[in-house]
């Protein structure tokens, strides 16, 4: 197990929110490459910053879950 008790600090809450994001990006791009967070007519490219890091952190969490729930039940 590893466990981080730094990464509770608010102060790295912005960090943890982009590792999501990242995470929910990758998984997005990899389907189809308009999904990508940064892509300038992307299909999400009139999302602001804080948006993005919003819509992509809720996706990579979401991966996470099912992730998760798969082991559970696999």
């Amino acid at each position: 197990s590893f466990i981080c008790n730094a990464a509770e600090d608010e102060k790295f809450s912005i960090l943890k929110k982009a590792t999501w994001a990242l995470i929910g990006h990758e998984a997005l791009a990899s389907e189809d490459i308009e999904n990508a967070m940064f892509k300038p007519d992307g299909k999400n490219a009139s999302m602001s910053l804080e948006e993005k890091l919003e819509y992509y952190s809720g996706i990579g969490k979401n991966i996470e879950k099912e992730y998760i729930r798969g082991k559970k039940n696999g």
